[in-house]
Formats: C-alpha cells, structure tokens, sequence
C-alpha cells in the first residue's frame, strides 16, 4: 500500500498536479475503498434475525441462494413469506431446496401473524422490504408473497 501511494505521488509531480489536488484525490480513494468495505455482499446461505434498518424492532430471515454469488450482476427475485403464529421461519426452511433451484431469495417477516392490525402488518412489510431491498440485489419488480390463514392475508398487501 505505501509503495502505491509512493507511485502515486510520482505520478502526480510528473503531470504536474499541486500537493493540494493530489491530498483530495487521496483522500477520495481512501473513503471509496471504505465504502466497498463497508457495502460487502451478502454471502449464500440462511442469515437468520436480520434487523431492520432505521431503529425498527422488526426482524427477518433471508435466504440466499448459491447462484446469487454466481451471478454477481443479477437482480434477483424474492418470495416474502408470512405466517399465522408468527413464526415463518419453518415454511422459509422447507422452501429452501426450490429456491436454491429456482434462483430465488426467500424473506420471512418473523413478526407476521394472525391478531395484528393492517397499520402494524403494513409497518412490518415496509420495514422489511425497504431493508432488503437496500441489503441485496433484489429485483425492482420480480416480489411475490405467501403465507397461510390470516398471513395469507397479509399478504394481498404487497
């Protein structure tokens, strides 16, 4: 690293920059380098608990499929599943083996269940989907629900 920036500084002094141009341009590598740091891709797999962005207390689980590694300029389609007693986590699992095949993310709203009023659903689904949507590459029109009983319901409002 320091012999690069040595290079660097060589480079600049023969097209005749200032030492001021060049502490910016410095400067601006360093933060775009921390940012690709800090936006690290999400790995395949079942990343379970995920919370929310933006202080909210709602959780989900997300599945990632292998060819999303693969596949790394993809967007990708996504199954948000909800369920009657709050606990999606089980239909999530048993729809892993399609997903992995089918290419597709699964999310699963772990507070979705019957007995909560559509503002409190609503709530939820936003949370939800506006964290994802910034955590992986998810398709801007490719998002489909399920979910049984009343979370069948809930999911009409995606």
């Amino acid at each position: 690293m320091v012999k690069s920036v040595g290079y660097f500084w060589k480079f600049g002094k023969i097209l005749g920059l200032g030492v001021f141009f060049m502490k910016r341009i410095l400067l601006l590598t360093a933060f775009a380098m921390l940012f690709n740091l800090l936006a690290a891709e999400v790995e395949p797999g079942l990343h379970e608990g995920q919370k929310c962005l933006n202080g909210s207390e709602y959780t989900y689980d997300l599945f990632v499929p292998q060819a999303y590694k693969e596949e790394a300029e993809r967007k990708f389609p996504a199954v948000f599943v909800s369920s009657p007693s709050g606990t999606p986590q089980g239909m999530l699992k048993g729809m892993r083996d399609w997903a992995e095949k089918e290419k597709v993310l699964l999310v699963s709203l772990n507070q979705s269940k019957n007995g909560l009023g559509e503002e409190i659903i609503d709530n939820i689904q936003k949370a939800v989907l506006a964290t994802v949507d910034q955590q992986v590459r998810l398709h801007p029109y490719m998002r489909f629900s399920i979910g049984a009983s009343g979370a069948g319901m809930c999911s009409l409002q995606y």
